[in-house]
């Protein structure tokens, strides 16, 4: 019984009782064209319900394929192009097969929204725009349903896909202007004798090898490339120290978006300087943990999980990273101990990358708007309203004043949300 109500649409349920209402109207008042023509309508209804049905009952073996971007971002015009696979199978005429995308999204601070999408099929492949406003998690479900030209019924075909996908931030326009000096601070030093240094052994050339290691005259000799390895070559890295200060007491949309454009700095940061510099290793800290990062795919697991990241308290921990010779550091205008541990990090080099909500300033501009339910980016949450939550000084608004570090750097992102 609950398959059979599932199966309607508000189409066929109104033809449904139209027909019958007209049909005993014409039978109480002896009319035939009344009682022919709901006889017709009842009819077309009735076989489009059993086409639908065996046609539905036909594609339960049916085997949809859902495929999303790596890595997946937020923003991107009408959203991001996922693939749908395996919606080429045969329907029945008047039919169509459609793959419908539902499911709530949850941002960092605590906001919660509806998304759905659908796309019909016919192809092999088909791409699906699923559409995000900023980073959190995606708990959806996508399934096939086999619909009538008329809009009369909806059948659930084929399995049922579950996705819990992370939504990374959309990128940030501003590409970092730093130049960090890859033979400077914490580098991978060891002493050596004079003796230790030319000892040294002899093997084949293999791509990835330095040009000037190869032995030029033993390669002539052998009439094959010889490199020339010594026991202790290594590459100079560097040891980068970043924190990412997702604390505060912020919620509601206003501090989702501040967070929000956070995560995008740092990883706009951290894939740049990785790709210019590959022997950097980064140690990023957060409120919940810390972590050491040397490669691009332990990066892109990193800002995965960084989507689900919310506000957490910062109580004791302003003194996080004050004993960095030089640090890196991402929060927002609701870090109320960000002061603090700049104040105890004295002459140390801090570059601080700050985003605060506001529309005046000469730093970058970030807009979230949220003008109707018409509009890309809309929230319906509890917590719409208070769209001005936390303004006033301390409490990350207009009136907030960017702490600067004794020795250092600023950057400042301004956000605003726009009705």
């Amino acid at each position: 019984m609950r398959f059979f109500f599932a199966c309607f649409k508000a189409g066929g349920l109104f033809v449904l009782l139209a027909g019958l209402g007209v049909c005993v109207r014409g039978l109480a008042y002896r009319d035939p064209y009344e009682v022919v023509l709901a006889g017709l309508s009842l009819a077309l209804w009735l076989a489009l319900f059993l086409v639908g049905l065996f046609g539905a009952k036909r594609l339960e073996t049916l085997a949809p394929g859902w495929l999303s971007p790596v890595p997946l971002a937020a923003g991107g015009g009408g959203g991001a192009l996922h693939t749908v696979t395996g919606l080429d199978a045969k329907v029945p005429y008047f039919f169509r097969l459609h793959f419908t995308v539902r499911g709530n999204f949850s941002s960092g601070s605590g906001s919660r929204f509806f998304v759905s999408s659908e796309v019909t099929g016919g192809a092999p492949e088909t791409g699906l725009l699923l559409g995000f406003p900023m980073s959190g998690v995606f708990q959806g479900r996508g399934a096939c349903r086999l619909r009538d030209v008329f809009g009369f019924f909806s059948f659930p075909c084929g399995p049922v896909l579950h996705r819990s996908l992370c939504v990374q931030p959309a990128p940030h326009h501003k590409r970092p202007a730093l130049r960090i000096d890859p033979f400077s601070g914490s580098e991978d030093r060891q002493s050596r004798s004079q003796t230790d240094e030319e000892r040294y052994y002899m093997r084949e050339y293999t791509p990835g090898d330095r040009f000037r290691d190869i032995n030029w005259k033993s390669s002539e000799r052998l009439a094959t490339l010889i490199t020339r390895i010594s026991p202790h070559t290594q590459e100079k890295t560097k040891m980068i120290y970043l924190a990412f200060r997702n604390y505060g007491p912020g919620r509601g949309l206003l501090a989702s978006w501040l967070l929000d454009r956070a995560k995008a700095r740092l990883a706009v940061f951290l894939r740049t300087l990785k790709e210019e510099h590959p022997e950097f290793i980064f140690h990023v800290s957060t409120a919940a943990e810390e972590r050491t990062l040397q490669s691009m795919e332990e990066i892109e697991a990193f800002l995965d999980e960084l989507a689900a990241v919310g506000f957490q308290p910062a109580a004791g921990l302003p003194a996080q990273g004050a004993d960095r010779a030089e640090l890196y550091l991402f929060s927002t205008s609701f870090d109320t101990a960000l002061a603090p541990l700049l104040a105890t990090r004295g002459e140390n080099l801090s570059h601080l990358f700050i985003t605060v909500p506001g529309r005046r300033g000469g730093g970058e501009k970030a807009v979230f708007r949220a003008r109707s339910i018409f509009t890309e980016g809309f929230f319906p949450v509890s917590g719409l309203f208070p769209l001005r939550q936390g303004a006033g000084r301390g409490a990350g608004g207009e009136g907030f004043s960017v702490p600067v570090p004794r020795k250092g750097s600023v950057e400042v992102t301004y956000a605003e949300l726009r009705l």
